[in-house]
């Protein structure tokens, strides 16, 4: 089998149903439905983690991990955060502002997976 390093068309199986879609229009909408998702981290402090729409925020002092706290959040761009608390130990939800900014107290790490509504296909 030759190795390819590009091509027009992929060939595709759905059921018993066999066809082609050209590259370009595969790779757009791979690209698409994977900028759509990510992963950020930031400190305890938390500037700009709440900037996707949606995610979900795992934050723990990383000197001792038994302290964390996770949560949810929801939020349109130029607004707070609608912070959910799912479950904690220790630490607690701090300020925020409307810029996507959300504190944990007592936190040195925060990681989010977010989803950015905006570029859902």
């Amino acid at each position: 089998m030759k190795k390819l390093l590009s091509v027009d068309y992929v060939r595709g199986l759905l059921g018993n149903n066999s066809g082609k879609i050209s590259f370009g229009l595969l790779k757009k909408n791979l690209l698409l439905k994977l900028s759509s998702v990510g992963i950020k981290k930031e400190d305890g402090g938390g500037a700009g983690i709440c900037m996707p729409n949606v995610g979900i925020i795992f934050a723990y002092n990383s000197n001792n991990p038994t302290q964390y706290i996770v949560y949810m959040y929801i939020r349109n761009i130029g607004d707070f955060a609608i912070r959910i608390p799912l479950t904690s130990n220790e630490l607690t939800l701090g300020a925020q502002n409307n810029q996507g900014t959300s504190v944990v107290n007592g936190a040195d790490t925060q990681i989010c997976l977010y989803i950015d509504k905006d570029s859902l296909p």
